[in-house]
């Protein structure tokens, strides 16, 4: 366990007071900022983000205690301003994680900045890759890139002061650079459009599915084999100049990624390659640092030194649309690889069967000739939602991403507020809604913001059964007037009933050491229709949205006029209900707010 590292790292009973601490602060969090006053103050503010703001505060509030409590050389100014900066770093990376998921970061970066209160000067290489990540979080993106930054940092702090000693030389410090730096730029790609088109014949890149790899995936997955390998030798043969402790100290945070990243699910982390081999990597160097020195203390440095490195690249590509590529970095598909390139005709034949899967699934995606025209307009623009690559691939059409591509990756209600905004101040001319993928990623049930900055400012143009589309144009002041609902059978109803779900302070507590089930909501229409949903921890304090069953006629009503008038009973069952309480309820219709004609059946308090 991490306690159990700690305690090997630092015999005395400070690093324990210290982790304690740390997770007070965490409490006092979702305490004070998610249930408490300042929470319901800072979030209806547009423009504000409700975790950034509140992570500062906390981030400024350990940072104190950690500079006059836990600081040994809490007297020099240059040790409390190191010790404010590295936890502003930490603060500002979970700020730009959001909440969720930005908990791992939190927890892993207070980690270390326990370790780097200690007054040895080896924890500085910690401190060093805090403030190293303040470059990678700044921009609002989701928390794999803010974590990928910090373990890049933390990386080649590392290798930088391993540089630094007499007779060392720059090469291997150069391969490591080159090799994180690919990552980043690939994760950074400046035109997602250009990816689109770039990728539009591959069946991985463009469309996103599972059915083989491309052989520009196949290329970069080789690549970055390649990159890889160059750091491993470099750090097998910089291990002998690199002490025991250090390399414990590097493992603590890796681990603690790979364990929680993922929310505690080994089972999900099994189902991805990178990380399970990477999880497995770090745990081995773990156990091995207490192996006698030789050959193996030598392999366990150097899984750790490349662990950690592969470990930031693999979370940086996580968020291009080169995600696809470095997911299926598995043993399998590498011989594959190798395969191919022994059998060329065999890997002509597959190459042609994944382009003629990839070109009948872009072409199933084509939209009728009338959304294209009109799509084609000057100045028009177009936002598909939830945001799918593939429809803009397939398509000639102008289209403009969100104001973050990870909104419908992360659920996270910051990062919607954060779109809201965008979509209240420049809204798209036209947007697509792609029904399967909004049943599928639950975008109403975790986008609430944003579905209220959209809704009632949009008029339904056209339905498209096949697939499951709508086009809707914006209502401006030279707009026509709504029309009427188009025929079709096949449209999936757009009337959503919202609830916001909250938990008690107890049950917050107990949420940092338990798994807390799934709940089951239940609503009965007045109209004696009914419909049940399904909602995760991650997302009861976003709400759930569920489709009131109609015909396709009260949908296009629903959306010309900005209202929904549905009136229905709450129910909460299954294991999970006994850790929440309803609330409140109401139906998601115009910005103004929710109506209040909704009848709310509460089980408990």
């Amino acid at each position: 366990s991490p306690v159990a590292v700690g305690a090997y790292l630092d015999s005395s009973w400070r690093w324990a007071i210290n982790f304690s601490f740390y997770l007070f602060f965490l409490f006092l969090y979702y305490f004070f900022f998610t249930y408490g006053p300042i929470g319901r103050l800072i979030q209806p503010i547009d423009g504000v983000d409700h975790s950034l703001a509140s992570a500062l505060f906390l981030g400024l509030l350990q940072a104190g205690i950690a500079a006059l409590l836990l600081e040994r050389r809490f007297r020099r100014s240059a040790s409390l301003i190191d010790s404010w900066l590295a936890a502003a770093a930490v603060a500002i990376a979970f700020g730009a994680g959001l909440e969720a998921d930005g908990r791992v970061l939190l927890l892993t970066g207070l980690l270390g900045a326990s370790l780097e209160v200690e007054s040895e000067p080896r924890w500085r290489v910690v401190r060093s890759a805090q403030l190293g990540a303040l470059a990678g979080v700044l921009p609002f993106v989701k928390f794999q890139l803010g974590i990928g930054a910090w373990l890049v940092a933390a990386g080649l702090a590392l290798l930088a002061r391993i540089q630094r000693r007499p007779g060392a030389s720059p090469v291997p410090f150069l391969l490591a650079a080159a090799a994180t730096a690919t990552a980043l730029a690939a994760a950074s790609f400046p035109d997602v459009r250009a990816l689109a088109r770039w990728g539009a014949l591959s069946y991985e890149l463009a469309v996103g599915f599972d059915a083989g790899m491309s052989t520009p995936a196949r290329q970069l997955d080789l690549i970055l084999v390649a990159l890889i390998a160059g750091v491993v030798l470099a750090l097998l043969w910089l291990a002998r100049r690199v002490r025991d402790s250090d390399l414990a100290g590097a493992a603590v945070p890796v681990v603690l990624v790979l364990l929680l990243v993922y929310k505690h699910s080994f089972v999900r982390a099994f189902h991805r390659p990178p990380l399970f081999f990477l999880f497995a990597l770090a745990a081995l160097g773990c156990l091995l640092v207490w192996v006698r020195p030789g050959a193996l203390r030598v392999a366990a440095r150097g899984a750790l030194g490349v662990g950690w490195l592969a470990l930031a690249a693999s979370l940086a590509l996580h968020q291009g649309g080169l995600a696809g590529a470095m997911n299926r970095l598995s043993p399998a598909r590498l011989l594959a690889a190798v395969l191919d390139a022994a059998d060329p005709a065999a890997a002509g034949r597959a190459r042609r069967e994944r382009t003629e899967a990839s070109r009948t699934e872009l072409a199933r995606l084509a939209l009728p000739a009338d959304w294209i025209s009109r799509l084609g307009e000057p100045g028009a623009t177009v936002t598909v939602l939830p945001w799918r690559l593939s429809v803009c691939a397939a398509n000639p059409i102008p289209c403009v991403p969100p104001r973050t591509l990870q909104l419908y990756t992360a659920y996270t209600p910051a990062l919607d507020r954060f779109v809201a905004v965008g979509f209240r101040t420049a809204p798209p001319r036209f947007l697509i809604l792609h029904f399967p993928e909004a049943q599928r990623r639950l975008f109403f049930a975790s986008t609430p913001d944003s579905w209220r900055a959209l809704f009632g400012r949009y008029r339904l143009v056209a339905i498209a059964p096949h697939p499951a589309l709508a086009l809707l144009e914006r209502i401006g002041p030279n707009s026509e007037q709504p029309l009427a609902a188009p025929e079709s059978p096949q449209a999936a109803p757009l009337a959503y009933l919202s609830l916001e779900l909250g938990q008690g302070p107890i049950r917050a507590l107990a949420r940092l050491a338990f798994q807390v089930p799934a709940v089951e909501v239940e609503l009965d229409f007045e109209s004696d229709r009914s419909a049940t949903g399904r909602i995760v921890p991650a997302n009861a304090a976003a709400g759930i949205a569920l489709a009131a069953p109609a015909d396709v006629g009260e949908a296009a009503r629903i959306l010309e006029s900005g209202r929904a008038r549905q009136v229905a009973r709450v129910r909460l069952a299954g294991p999970g209900a006994a850790w929440y309480r309803i609330a409140s309820a109401g139906v998601a219709t115009t910005n103004d707010g929710p109506s209040p004609a909704i009848e709310i059946a509460r089980p408990f308090d």
